[in-house]
């Protein structure tokens, strides 16, 4: 065809040498992590270029003729199982989910020391225990005492797991304060010097 550069099919033909190497490149890359725990198997797509449109060459219709260009690598894809990855990232989620939730349960039950035999429920068992006690006997002494030991029993456990809980917060405030009272140090160091400054300047006031 006359009016087309002779060097459109040396174009073409790189085209096609370059997505050629690129997909041995990529198959080259997939043998060396062959045994590379985890990687997933890569894949060249090879789709056509655009065709050039010569619109001389179009003696019937006058829309022209296409006249193709070669071969382009558009992506470079994984070859995995799409379901099965959706899957294990939900699943490894609700994982770390529960994971998180029974180390936050551990630490309730360690500040509620339970399960033992001197935790709150324990304790709180034996109040109602004693209450039972004493609706079946109200005139006994024992029973109505059994029942204030039971309460104080319960109350200073529950005071010892507020105060346990307590303890990390009242450290920090803590560690806080010293840098605050420096700060007021300084500031008022600063405030008294600067008095004593203004009492020991000369009376400037003109003299007759």
């Amino acid at each position: 065809m006359s009016g087309i550069s002779s060097f459109m099919g040396l174009q073409t033909a790189l085209r096609g040498l370059l997505a050629s190497q690129e997909a041995i490149d990529t198959t080259g890359h997939n043998i060396a992590n062959a045994n590379t725990p985890g990687y997933s198997r890569q894949q060249a797509n090879l789709t056509e270029s655009y065709a050039l449109t010569i619109p001389a060459y179009s003696n019937v219709t006058g829309g022209g003729v296409q006249l193709g260009t070669g071969v382009d690598v558009t992506t470079i894809n994984r070859i995995r199982n799409t379901f099965l990855d959706i899957q294990y990232r939900a699943q490894n989620t609700t994982s770390n989910y529960a994971s998180t939730q029974a180390n936050i349960l551990d630490q309730v039950q360690t500040g509620l020391a339970e399960p033992s035999d001197h935790g709150l429920q324990s304790q709180l068992s034996a109040f109602w225990s004693a209450w039972s006690d004493l609706a079946n006997a109200p005139t006994s002494v024992a029973a109505k005492q059994t029942v204030i030991d039971a309460a104080r029993r319960s109350t200073r456990s529950t005071s010892s797991s507020r105060r346990s809980r307590r303890r990390p917060r009242r450290s920090t405030r803590r560690s806080r304060v010293p840098a605050a009272s420096s700060r007021t140090t300084r500031t008022r160091s600063r405030r008294s010097t600067a008095r004593s400054v203004r009492r020991s300047r000369p009376d400037s006031s003109p003299t007759t």
